[in-house]
């Protein structure tokens, strides 16, 4: 499946023959994996842009902790953003009405709160999932439950150009 990050690059591909992408996300990461281990490459790469969309899936975990994970999240993004990039970081959605991640609720706003304050500190750009209501939607969501369908990623894909002010056919 084409996910939100191909679905993206295709359009900011558009018309520029010396676009590169990479996209190095792993499915199932949990944050200290992504930036233990995805940091380093993804700077060797020199971007320009990086998005970076980690903690979701260690907040489905009953002990985590939003604020601690947001402490780690920070160091990461520090490094990110001292290379000059653009850097893109994910406002995690209201999975409130959702069967399978209801009971993440809270602490996905309280992670989000600390997203907003890196994001400010480091000069990095939201693209907030949680204010894309549509995605409480089920035909939004995989047949798991915990992954987002075709659907879903298009419009994470709209909302990302959007954050990024990129016009595309889809937006307008």
């Amino acid at each position: 499946m084409r996910g939100w990050a191909d679905r993206v690059a295709e359009e900011l591909s558009a018309g520029h023959d010396d676009f590169a992408y990479a996209n190095l996300a792993v499915r199932g990461r949990l944050l200290h994996q992504i930036l233990d281990e995805q940091i380093v490459p993804a700077l060797a790469l020199q971007p320009d842009l990086i998005t970076l969309n980690a903690g979701g899936n260690d907040l489905i975990f009953r002990r985590s902790d939003p604020d601690k994970l947001a402490a780690r999240m920070d160091a990461g993004v520090q490094l990110l953003a001292s290379t000059g990039a653009t850097v893109v970081l994910f406002a995690g959605p209201d999975w409130g009405d959702t069967p399978v991640l209801g009971h993440t609720r809270a602490k996905v706003a309280i992670f989000n709160e600390n997203l907003r304050t890196i994001a400010a500190r480091h000069d990095a750009v939201i693209a907030d999932l949680w204010a894309l209501r549509q995605l409480t939607h089920p035909r939004m969501w995989d047949p798991d439950r915990l992954h987002f369908s075709p659907l879903g990623q298009h419009t994470i894909a709209i909302m990302v150009l959007d954050t990024l002010n990129v016009p595309t056919l889809w937006n307008r």
